[in-house]
């Protein structure tokens, strides 16, 4: 239990059965996402969307995976990388990520903490002398990323391991780049989760850590153990995240590792936005994808701080070990 759970009000989030797609439903879904997808991502430059720049090197890696002997399973994530890279704030997580490490990474050794796989991937296709330890305790999950990882080149630079931070196989300050892109408020102990990190981030090695966010704190449960990582309550439902004030910003992650380097806050313009949207994506099974880059161009933005957010957002750090 979080020390401060007490503190915080709890939200829970009903997710629907998905309608599973006929065949023809899901051709007729993928052509219209291939043909739609560039048209939007060109009319999102019309808001300064972050990760734009992001999701074109995205799609010429779908570009690659083409340009070599497809197989089916490749050419889905062909697709996936061409039509729907990321979703939601991930274009501002990435992007931060991105600009933060990629001129810094040399021949540096990278430990990513179940980021979304891109996020390693992506620093390894840049610099041919980086090496990644990606771990995550979801197996399904993980088994994507290794087949994405083989089929790209990157199987020998790239090592996976199915384990949770306080379980990974690595010594102390091994690394010189942690990276923990939304994964932190899914851990019920996030602060032994930090501190475990820090240990394994050698001196002058960089963190970089994202975490949803409010104005005030709140907690989320939901009615599916969507990792299959959690303990039901007795009316069935799993602990799926926090949102962090800036209060508990410090006392859960600042206290541990110092205040950050540096710090971007994006978020919803209207309260209640990203809920709706979200749960629109669980229930509708014509979601558009590829028009996500609009979406956040029309409905997110930058702000100064935590406590300016009229709605949820997203926090994304930098920190340095002394």
């Amino acid at each position: 239990m979080h020390p401060d759970e007490s503190l915080m009000p709890r939200e829970e989030i009903w997710v629907p059965s998905p309608r599973r797609l006929t065949l023809a439903e899901r051709t007729a879904k993928a052509v219209v996402g291939a043909a739609l997808a560039p048209m939007c991502w060109g009319i999102a430059h019309a808001w300064p969307v972050p990760g734009l720049g992001y999701q074109r090197r995205c799609a010429a890696l779908g570009l690659r995976l083409l340009a070599a002997r497809p197989t089916r399973a490749s050419l889905r994530w062909a697709y996936d990388l061409l039509v729907r890279p990321m979703d939601s704030t991930r274009y501002f997580e990435h992007a931060f990520v991105w600009d933060t490490l990629h001129p810094l990474l040399g021949g540096a050794r990278h430990l990513d903490v179940s980021s979304p796989r891109l996020v390693a991937i992506m620093l390894l296709t840049h610099n041919r002398a980086l090496t990644s330890e990606m771990i995550n305790p979801d197996r399904s999950d993980l088994e994507q990323s290794r087949q994405l990882v083989s089929f790209l080149g990157l199987s020998e630079r790239c090592r996976l391991h199915e384990s949770t931070i306080s379980e990974a196989p690595f010594g102390p300050e091994e690394f010189d780049l942690v990276t923990c892109v939304s994964v932190l408020e899914h851990i019920l102990e996030d602060r032994h989760g930090l501190s475990a990190m820090w240990r394994l981030l050698r001196r002058g090695g960089r963190l970089v850590v994202t975490v949803p966010i409010k104005a005030r704190r709140s907690e989320q449960w939901i009615n599916r153990d969507i990792y299959g990582l959690q303990v039901a309550d007795e009316r069935g439902f799993t602990f799926w995240q926090r949102f962090y004030d800036d209060e508990l910003l410090h006392q859960s992650i600042y206290s541990f590792v110092g205040e950050p380097r540096r710090i971007a806050v994006y978020g919803e313009k209207r309260r209640g936005t990203f809920l709706a949207n979200a749960q629109r994506k669980r229930g509708d099974p014509f979601y558009p994808f590829w028009a996500e880059a609009i979406f956040m161009g029309r409905e997110f933005r930058f702000w100064p701080s935590v406590d300016s957010l009229p709605g949820e957002g997203v926090a994304a750090m930098e920190f340095v070990k002394p």
